[in-house]
């Protein structure tokens, strides 16, 4: 059986290898974007293309900051000894660490850093990517999708259950009865009004298939937008 220090170790490996990792995809990411284009004429990017996909990275993006808070909090609150497992009524034999959950916070964001390039790759070489899609947006919004749903023993499982049945008394809180726990997660999600209606861009961006041609839907986007601007 492994002990504290042993997982500790590892999970602290684990988090400088992501954070390597990260800061790799970040720079080969600017020299993406700083390339020159084949077509002197054209642009360096198609930045309208990127536009479209920005409710899928924002949303994303918006999770792994509250990761990371979350994260710095559990660390406060062990350094000062507070009770957050009774606070919160949370099980005192089963505890994740601030050094885990930054390390889930910093797969994540690594793991969007590499589709956020991968979707830069695909506007950048259009002539082969034709016609340029948002693939790796979809691959973003599927992975943290099945990292959040899957039923198997990864990622701790048991947090996400919990997690999942909170969010189930929130919808029913009318109809039930309402913890601390519940009202404390509520009020965090009524405040993420930008997320929830990323939310919904996200499911009309799909759903519309205007993701399967980005610069057909980037033509649509800068016509609404000449268009809405006419009138002031």
């Amino acid at each position: 059986m492994k002990t504290d220090v042993e997982m500790r170790r590892k999970d602290v490996a684990l988090l400088s290898f992501f954070a390597g990792t990260l800061f790799i995809t970040i720079v080969i990411s600017f020299f993406v974007i700083l390339l020159p284009p084949e077509d002197p004429t054209k642009n360096a990017l198609d930045w309208e293309e990127i536009i479209l996909t920005l409710p899928v990275l924002r949303f994303c993006f918006i999770l792994i900051v509250a990761l990371f808070f979350i994260a710095t909090d559990v660390m406060i609150l062990r350094k000062y000894r507070v009770n957050y497992l009774f606070i919160f009524e949370l099980d005192p034999h089963y505890k994740v660490t601030h050094v885990q959950l930054y390390r889930v916070a910093m797969m994540l964001l690594t793991i969007l850093m590499l589709c956020f390039m991968g979707q830069i790759v695909i506007s950048k070489l259009d002539h082969i990517f034709d016609p340029p899609t948002g693939s790796f947006s979809l691959a973003l919004i599927a992975i943290f999708v099945i990292m959040c749903f899957l039923p198997i023993h990864i990622n701790y499982l048991k947090s996400r259950i919990e997690l999942g049945r909170t969010l189930l008394h929130i919808i029913a809180s009318p109809f039930g009865k309402v913890k601390f726990k519940h009202f404390f997660l509520a009020d965090i999600l009524t405040s993420m009004t930008y997320t929830l209606k990323d939310m919904g861009s996200i499911v009309c961006f799909f759903v519309t298939g205007a993701w399967l041609n980005l610069k057909e839907s980037a033509k649509d986007l800068d016509h609404t937008y000449i268009q809405d601007n006419k009138h002031l």
